[in-house]
């Protein structure tokens, strides 16, 4: 589905010319005001894919993520979903990877063993998704079965490192249990972070719940810009600490100051989780 089904030469997202609305942005009614040309690389590099093609006919034009047109006009007529029906088939089964890495900790319940076959579960899938990528490649926009075979079992192997270096404590000699202990302290973050991992998801920037709550409390306008995350990134980033004074643009463009705001958000959830973590507080589904 990914790479055999091929748009036929008259689908819209194959023209050379494509056509996007100004800012993303549409109406209520999903109308369009103005129409740019397509400089978005969803829409260049992915509305002439299969996945575009069949999402585009499975779930409608209006429920794809990006939308496009071949020409000035709108509606649009062709689309792609980064999470469409296509590519969510190719990301399921990295969760039941990850189901059965947990299953087999439960069934086995030895250290040796189970560290022995996540080691060789995880080998194979690097080597099998390797070698798939010759013919199928490695697309994370995609999620192709090579990138989802190659990042599981990549995935497989440092959890089996974490797993050996701090918890399988029996396997350890004397001599190594008190860096043990150390390595535990200095990842316990991601314990932490990993333990209440929905709520990190949906209320941090992956899903942006949070940063749209906190800027719908404005004290003027333009509410874009009176808010406390914009007057954080804008004051506090670019004048207070100066993260500016080498950018010649506006915040979204000064990497050094974008770095730091995403330093401050990770370790921020990091306390945020950590707190809940010693509270035995977890949001579970």
């Amino acid at each position: 589905l990914t790479y055999l089904v091929r748009p036929p030469a008259s689908w819209p997202g194959c023209r050379r010319e494509l056509y996007g609305c100004a800012g993303g942005l549409q109406d209520a009614e999903g109308t369009c005001n103005e129409t740019i040309a397509a400089e978005i690389p969803y829409l260049s590099e992915m509305g002439c894919s299969g996945p575009g093609y069949l999402d585009t006919h499975i779930l409608g034009v209006r429920h794809m993520y990006h939308q496009g047109s071949d020409g000035v006009t709108w509606p649009p007529n062709f689309g792609f979903d980064p999470e469409g029906v296509i590519t969510t088939l190719s990301a399921v089964p990295a969760m039941f990877l990850g189901l059965h890495a947990g299953h087999v900790w439960g069934t086995l319940k030895e250290p040796k063993a189970a560290l022995i076959h996540w080691l060789a579960l995880g080998a194979v899938l690097v080597i099998a998704g390797s070698a798939l990528s010759f013919w199928l490649p490695l697309n994370k926009r995609l999620w192709s079965p090579s990138y989802c075979l190659c990042t599981t079992g990549a995935a497989t192997i440092l959890y089996a490192g974490f797993f050996g270096a701090v918890d399988a404590t029996a396997l350890h000699p004397q001599s190594a249990r008190a860096f043990a202990g150390c390595v535990r302290i200095a990842l316990a973050p991601l314990q932490w972070l990993g333990a209440n991992c929905i709520l990190f998801f949906v209320l941090s920037d992956c899903c942006g719940v949070l940063d749209f709550l906190l800027r719908s409390i404005t004290w003027g306008q333009p509410h874009a810009e009176k808010n406390i995350v914009a007057w954080f990134q804008n004051i506090v980033l670019m004048k207070w600490f100066n993260l500016g004074a080498h950018c010649s643009g506006a915040y979204a463009d000064c990497g050094p100051a974008v770095m730091t705001y995403i330093w401050v958000e990770i370790l921020a959830w990091i306390v945020i989780c950590g707190v809940l973590f010693h509270k035995n507080i977890f949001w579970k589904i």
